[in-house]
């Protein structure tokens, strides 16, 4: 796990604080960590191969420790707006009669959706960006 965040519950009733460790390093790792007494954790860190940067994030809040994470990460991107939507596939869908056929039922059902999906039965003999000769003579 690259990113390890903490809450840290204070005695005597002082406010929680966050803070975040972030160690980037895309190969096989392995970490451990071991309670002590009264001197805190110890802990051991093996990987195969790598860099060892690694960045502390002070928070105070959780909010603030991702905000910080993002700074050095930067912010997800938005998915492409058609990922979004609902998506109708099934197996085989015989020829562009039937495509058209779920189309408009789909519509007499009042169902939205977004995306129709055509498996591998719609091409040529199974080949990428064709279309099967009968099945599909005039796919537009």
């Amino acid at each position: 796990v690259p990113l390890v965040t903490a809450i840290h519950r204070w005695p005597k009733g002082d406010p929680s604080t966050a803070s975040g460790f972030f160690f980037p390093n895309p190969s096989e790792g392995f970490v451990q960590v071991d309670p002590t007494t009264n001197e805190g954790s110890k802990t051991w860190w093996l990987f195969e191969s790598g860099v060892l940067d690694a960045f502390m994030f002070a928070g105070p809040t959780p909010q603030a420790v991702l905000e910080q994470y993002h700074t050095v990460t930067g912010w997800a991107r938005l998915p492409p707006i058609s990922t979004l939507g609902k998506h109708q596939s099934r197996w085989n869908y015989v020829d562009t009669a039937d495509s058209i056929g779920i189309n408009t039922k789909f519509d007499q059902h009042d169902i939205p959706y977004d995306v129709l999906w055509l498996d591998i039965e719609h091409t040529d003999a199974k080949k990428y960006f064709t279309w099967h000769p009968t099945h599909f003579a005039k796919p537009d």
